[in-house]
């Protein structure tokens, strides 16, 4: 593998078979330490398994990055996220847009892109001050591009809400909430799968500031609709169904 990576670089997948009991933790650990010292001839390190590693201190004098580069960092960003890699996307996305100054403006949409991608791994990784704040930034520059309703736009906005919700500012969230519920209902109808996700939040929202009975209401009027949409027994609905029944045994 070691072999493999030096020739063809980062990127690749492997298959290691292994009995039970013969050492794998001891192939990964050697392995590890092995690809951490592999370099490519212009003396950059990268780690085969995970892409280009950036490290935690970074030198004063960054290399800078093609627009190729940062494409391809945005690229990888996805696929670790997608793996549930959020410290590693968010270091490497860091990384991608300290070598992006001086290439392209903030505003550029590669540039836009990273940013973008950047906030909503802080998200995932649950840093919800960070995430917040960039959503703040960046949701102006998003709805001018895409358009107020875009869902995109609408996921963004969602996420700035729970954001407040999960930093306890409840009544920040409520309000934004509200808004863009108001906002999805015009645009999407009602049974919309983001409008369904979205009433549930508020419903839970509600329940934790206190206002069972409104809650209760919104999760009541809730109900129907997920059983059209997904079915009486999808996941979904169930999970509508059982904060429903919680919320009526405790306002009994």
């Amino acid at each position: 593998m070691t072999a493999h990576a030096k020739r063809h670089g980062a990127g690749h997948n492997y298959l290691i078979q292994h009995s039970a009991g013969s050492g794998k933790s001891n192939t990964i650990a050697w392995l590890a330490h092995a690809l951490s010292n592999l370099h490519t001839p212009d003396g950059l390190a990268e780690i085969a398994l995970v892409g280009p590693r950036v490290p935690a201190q970074r030198p004063e004098a960054t290399r800078r990055l093609s627009e190729a580069e940062l494409l391809a960092a945005n690229d990888r960003a996805e696929e670790l996220a997608v793996q549930g890699r959020f410290s590693q996307a968010i270091e490497l996305l860091e990384g991608a847009l300290t070598g992006a100054r001086d290439v392209l403006p903030r505003e550029h949409p590669v540039i836009f892109a990273l940013r973008m991608r950047l906030a909503d791994s802080r998200f995932a990784a649950r840093d919800y001050r960070q995430a917040a704040e960039a959503y703040d930034t960046l949701l102006p520059q998003l709805a001018g591009m895409l358009g107020a309703v875009h869902p995109a736009v609408l996921g963004c906005r969602l996420n700035q809400a729970l954001c407040m919700a999960a930093l306890r500012q409840h009544e920040v969230a409520l309000s934004r909430m509200s808004e863009l519920l108001d906002d999805t209902r015009s645009a999407l109808g009602d049974r919309d799968p983001f409008t369904l996700e979205l009433r549930r939040e508020l419903g839970r929202l509600l329940a934790q500031l206190g206002d069972h009975e409104r809650a209760r209401s919104e999760f009541r009027s809730l109900l129907p609709d997920m059983v059209t949409v997904y079915g009486a027994d999808h996941p979904e609905t169930r999970h509508v169904r059982d904060l429903l029944e919680n919320l009526d045994r405790f306002l009994a």
